[in-house]
């Protein structure tokens, strides 16, 4: 890293980067032995214990939609920082989308590098417009986003998802690296499809980080009051939608009125809301401050690409079955 990369990083925005990102591993490598059948809260397991429940109420509860959208919003905001040091966004997120569709098809189905290259790329353009032009970008952007949300809950109420059963093959199941290779590509290229319809929420999220990182929101001092007024209230009103939301996620009465598909679609602007809140809360009061702690996050955060990569890793190698590495290829 040169000195002017060293002199122009904001620790609190690399903190920040490594907490989300740490959010984003956990939601990954919890549900990742059970994917593709059921991912967390998401989808019920008949045969979930008591401590199953508990644990997937805590992960739906407090990271699920609530970290990646954190982690959107910080890269929209590190596209601004890297202009100003003069680096070449859009050669890096091609770079970025290769290595995604490599991550993808060989190692995490899940792969968050490609749509956030391709949302990236767009948003390079309007980097150095006025800020009368990118809220215009923005309020399109939110109305297809809607627009979308609104389709989606329609269609889980016409068609409501059937619960999968045991036949449905799992990555921890792969018999041999032959099944587990064709389940992560077959759901890849799944994932890559259905990520389209993401990408005006990416849109949304990364436009707001720059508008945030073009006006210093984070981290210049007199934004800090109104900052953490709003994200008091916010997180607040945020955080008790989210518990209505899994109580009609969990409960057989909401579950047997169908309450709990229309639950499943509003995590798509609930999570957000409340991830950014509680992210803008912990700027607010975390501003101006060099504890090691935060400098500590900060140094996390500055490799937050390679730590990623290195959570897929992991998920290959340990939670394949209950030997691993050694089940899948030998």
């Amino acid at each position: 890293m040169s000195a002017l990369q060293k002199a122009t990083r904001e620790p609190l925005i690399d903190a920040l980067r490594a907490l989300a990102l740490i959010g984003v591993v956990v939601v990954n490598l919890y549900g990742y032995p059970a994917a593709p059948q059921r991912f967390a809260v998401l989808d019920a397991d008949p045969a979930a214990t008591f401590l199953d429940c508990l644990l997937d109420s805590l992960v739906g509860a407090l990271l699920i939609a609530k970290a990646y959208p954190v982690l959107t919003f910080l890269f929209g905001y590190s596209l601004v920082l890297a202009d100003r040091r003069g680096t070449k966004s859009r050669t890096r997120l091609t770079r970025l989308a290769w290595l995604g569709v490599a991550h993808g098809a060989l190692l995490y189905f899940g792969d968050i590098l490609l749509p956030y290259a391709v949302a990236g790329w767009w948003a390079t353009r309007l980097l150095r417009q006025r800020l009368a032009s990118l809220k215009s970008q923005l309020i399109a952007w939110v109305f297809v986003a809607v627009v979308i949300t609104v389709i989606l809950m329609l269609l889980a109420v016409v068609f409501p998802a059937e619960t999968r059963t045991s036949a449905t093959s799992t990555f921890a199941d792969a018999n041999g690296w032959r099944a587990w290779s064709t389940l992560n590509v077959t759901t890849w290229l799944v994932t890559v499809f259905s990520s389209l319809l993401m990408v005006p929420q990416l849109m949304v999220l990364m436009l707001l980080g720059v508008f945030a990182a073009r006006l210093r929101v984070l981290t210049h001092r007199r934004w800090q009051p109104p900052l953490q007024r709003w994200a008091g209230r916010t997180l607040v009103v945020a955080a008790l939608a989210n518990g209505a939301m899994a109580l009609c996620l969990v409960l057989p009465a909401t579950q047997a009125l169908g309450l709990n598909h229309w639950a499943a679609t509003l995590t798509w602007p609930i999570g957000p809301v409340m991830g950014l809140a509680a992210m803008a809360y912990a700027a607010s009061r975390w501003r101006g401050q060099h504890s090691a702690a935060l400098l500590s996050l900060a140094a996390l955060g500055r490799h937050t690409l390679s730590l990623y990569l290195a959570h897929s890793i992991v998920a290959v190698l340990v939670l394949n079955r209950d030997r691993g590495v050694s089940y899948m290829f030998l």
